[in-house]
């Protein structure tokens, strides 16, 4: 091998190492985020439904060599200690992120418990608060890796013989987070907001995969700030604005969101609405559309985002697509005082 085709397979392996440390330090994403409440703020948990499941999936960066897949299950649920307890009610809730990336397959599972206490400040006030304890394991593989010495000089093949060892593909970390969240919803209309702070990795777990480097490879606190805002126009469009921003080391994300609902059938139990909009990633990514139908007590829906950052010339402009599917159980209101549960989005 000459000298050119050392340094430029030393500078893809350096690049593709300087990608895991990025992965490392920063947690997964969705542009459609207000479907998977647990990851911005363990205070929603239990906030919205008697009990509610809810999947989330996303593949980014599809036309290059090294996408990424997100995966996400949730379950989540109110407990009152005493039936139509005015003071408050708790929430408990459970979450499962997957996320594998890159010629090394870094692969991250994540497990969250979540537990949230609201409490019913009146009839159109809640304020909650949070906490959240987590496990995770993050683990690559060296079978997609190539080294300088996997080639035969005089052959310019790769002979899978390389030297390199690593000990360690495997570690596991504790993780704590905790948020705090208000929320408006009138009884007698749809009119709902949402504002809140989430605060993940407080113990700033390592995420280490070589002994000696746990006080230089910690996984930063992320902050994450949600607003999200529902306003009826007439008796059957709503108009939804929702707002996130992350803060994460030197990481930085805001998305804002403007979509439109329409109410086909209102009637508790039939309920059918439409729902289609924008999410934008500032300097990053627009999802359009981004849509979503409600049918009694599911929701699915999805975006693809088209990618506006430097990353174009990789990826001409396709992000990638991101769907989720929700069932959410609600009680079935008093015809008689048809009052409405907090529903985001």
């Amino acid at each position: 091998m000459n000298r050119y085709h050392t340094i430029q397979l030393g500078g893809l392996f350096f690049l593709l190492f300087v990608g895991i440390s990025s992965i490392t330090a920063q947690d997964i994403h969705y542009s459609m985020y207000y479907n998977s409440t647990q990851n911005i703020n363990p205070a929603l948990t239990g906030l919205f439904c008697d009990e509610c499941f809810y999947a989330n999936m996303r593949n980014q960066w599809r036309s290059v060599p090294v996408d990424y897949l997100t995966l996400t299950g949730a379950y989540e649920r109110k407990i009152r200690l005493k039936k139509d307890d005015p003071k408050g009610f708790f929430g408990v809730g459970a979450t499962f992120n997957y996320d594998i990336a890159g010629d090394s397959k870094l692969a991250t599972s994540n497990l969250n418990l979540s537990g949230a206490y609201t409490y019913v400040l009146n009839k159109k006030q809640y304020l909650s608060g949070g906490i959240n304890l987590g496990v995770t394991q993050r683990t690559f593989k060296t079978d997609g890796l190539i080294f300088e010495d996997d080639f035969d000089d005089s052959k310019w093949q790769i002979t899978g013989g390389t030297a390199e060892a690593f000990p360690n593909t495997d570690v596991v970390n504790f993780d704590v987070g905790a948020g705090i969240n208000w929320a408006y919803a009138d009884p007698l209309t749809r009119d709902q907001y949402y504002l809140g702070v989430g605060a993940f990795h407080l113990n700033q777990p390592s995420t280490a995969f070589l002994q000696g480097y746990t006080n230089e490879v910690k996984l930063p606190v992320r902050l994450a700030i949600s607003a999200n805002a529902i306003k009826p126009l007439t008796e059957t469009l709503d108009v939804i604005g929702t707002a996130l921003a992350q803060f994460q080391g030197p990481h930085q994300e805001v998305l804002v969101g403007l979509h439109g609902r329409y109410h086909l059938n209102s009637e508790p139990t039939r309920e059918l609405a439409l729902q289609i909009g924008t999410n934008w990633r500032l300097n990053d990514a627009v999802g359009v559309p981004a849509f979503a139908v409600l049918w009694k007590q599911w929701e699915i829906g999805g975006t693809f985002d088209l990618n506006i950052s430097d990353f174009t010339e990789a990826t001409k402009q396709r992000g990638g697509p991101e769907f989720y599917v929700k069932y959410c159980v609600r009680p079935v209101p008093d015809k008689s005082y048809c009052k409405m549960c907090p529903k985001l989005l």
